[in-house]
């Protein structure tokens, strides 16, 4: 990871900055899990000093072993007046929710978004009791890891999650201790001189953004997109 909050002052810091101002042996915390992060030396050519959960077990999602959280996950209990509300609500406003997850999924073509949307069909995305249209584009983005090979307007690969007390989407919305935030795990490769000859290094780039109610606007081809959508989701 490439930055660590602060305990004493409560701000993020870049590891670059870190080594800077502070200690290497000093420890952070985990933005996204808040738990205890130390720096780790380079411990290969191909890798960058960074911040590591130096605790064993830990839960958090950035780690790749627990990239995956969402994969079983099903709604308990399933509404389908709400469903077919928020079907509704999506069949009309499907470009916008397609715009905002291009805004934080760089490169997003539209094939990768009907396999999102076919995806929340098969994981029942649309039953969850109290879903809004509001929370549905945070919820795609979770549902698959985005390769750089997929978009050639992409030059990274990365997956999004919520935070790891999350068990359930709905938590989203019913529980208040939950935060309204969604985290982008990068993995960003760079070319760096070592020794005068130049080597690719990786590093794990971790982004956060607020969950919210902001949507752009939709051009005429949209309106005439809005019968295959329908279909897509077997609304009539």
């Amino acid at each position: 990871m490439d930055r660590a909050i602060n305990p004493k002052d409560g701000l993020v810091y870049k590891i670059d900055e870190w080594l800077k101002l502070f200690s290497a042996d000093q420890s952070g915390l985990c933005i996204v899990c808040g738990n205890k992060l130390e720096v780790r030396a380079e411990s290969t050519v191909s890798t960058t000093t960074h911040f590591w959960h130096s605790v064993r077990g830990s839960n958090c999602p950035t780690i790749q072993a627990n990239s995956t959280p969402y994969v079983n996950l099903l709604p308990s209990e399933e509404d389908e007046a709400n469903a077919l509300k928020v079907k509704s609500d999506f069949t009309q406003r499907f470009y916008e929710v397609f715009l905002k997850c291009d805004l934080l999924c760089a490169g997003l073509k539209f094939e990768e978004f009907k396999e999102l949307v076919e995806l929340a069909n098969t994981k029942r995305i649309w039953y969850y009791r109290d879903l809004t249209l509001d929370f549905l584009p945070y919820i795609f983005l979770t549902l698959k890891k985005f390769s750089s090979r997929d978009s050639r307007f992409r030059d990274n690969s990365f997956y999004f999650v919520f935070e790891p007390n999350l068990k359930s989407y709905n938590e989203l919305w019913i529980d208040k201790k939950i935060r309204k935030k969604i985290w982008k795990v990068e993995s960003v490769t760079y070319s760096e001189k070592v020794n005068g000859v130049s080597k690719d290094k990786r590093k794990q780039v971790v982004t956060e953004y607020d969950i919210d109610s902001i949507y752009p606007s939709e051009p005429v081809w949209v309106t005439r997109s809005r019968t295959t959508i329908q279909k897509l989701i077997n609304l009539k």
